[in-house]
């Protein structure tokens, strides 16, 4: 696997002010696996809805080959030490109590009512984009 992904996103931005939504968008392209078409969509909250990202993550949680990462602003959801944005990839969706499990790099694992989740996608960090969501399909190219 070959990553030219400071190419699309500068160490130096990264470092500075973190990385948006487009930023995380083309942080993904970047990823070369031999066999497999990577493809990420990014989804702005104000340009998606509750039931959008639900059936995302319904979709990308039954397939082998599919994730979401989520940016969120911490300070709207418990458990969370520090305040801001933050990235985290979604490890679970309960459909009978509609909760969210969150893997996050923070050791803070846990389920969160999926409201809650999307009041903390639907954020704008600045005057200019919203957070929101970024799907992640790795699909195997028959040779």
């Amino acid at each position: 696997m070959t990553i030219d992904i400071l190419s699309k996103v500068p160490r130096s931005k990264i470092d500075k002010s973190g990385m948006s939504l487009e930023d995380l968008h083309l942080f993904s392209t970047g990823f070369n696996i031999p066999d497999f078409q990577i493809t990420p969509t990014h989804y702005p909250a104000d340009k998606s809805t509750l039931v959008n990202f639900r059936n995302h993550l319904k979709s990308a949680l039954q397939s082998k080959t599919s994730f979401v990462l989520i940016n969120f602003l911490v300070d709207n959801l418990p458990g969370y030490s520090f305040t801001g944005g933050h990235w985290s990839p979604i490890a679970g969706y309960n459909p009978s109590n509609d909760l969210v499990l969150l893997c996050d790099v923070t050791h803070i694992v846990g389920w969160y009512p999926i409201e809650k989740i999307w009041n903390a996608i639907n954020t704008k960090p600045c005057k200019c984009h919203y957070r929101g969501y970024v799907s992640v399909d790795a699909v195997k190219i028959s040779k």
